[in-house]
């Protein structure tokens, strides 16, 4: 797994790709509440929130996958 800092918050969580389409993440309960968009949701129950994710975050895997740090994927 890859610690992968967010662009707009400089959050880190910990991502590995298996593919282009599969993408797994881990979060942090520190990195939950430190994420502009995670934070409101972090004391609650309601897990659909968590899981829909942070754009932002989403951006920087991305550019993190074009930049070839999960090697070359299939």
């Amino acid at each position: 797994m890859q610690s992968i800092q967010c662009s707009e918050c400089g959050v880190c969580v910990l991502a590995e790709k298996f593919s282009w389409e599969h993408t797994s993440v881990q979060w942090t309960a520190d990195a939950v509440a430190s994420c502009p968009v995670l934070a409101p949701f972090a004391d609650r129950d309601d897990v659909a929130s968590l899981t829909r994710g942070c754009d932002s975050m989403r951006a920087s895997i991305r550019a993190a996958t074009v930049e070839g740090r999960f090697g070359d994927l299939v």
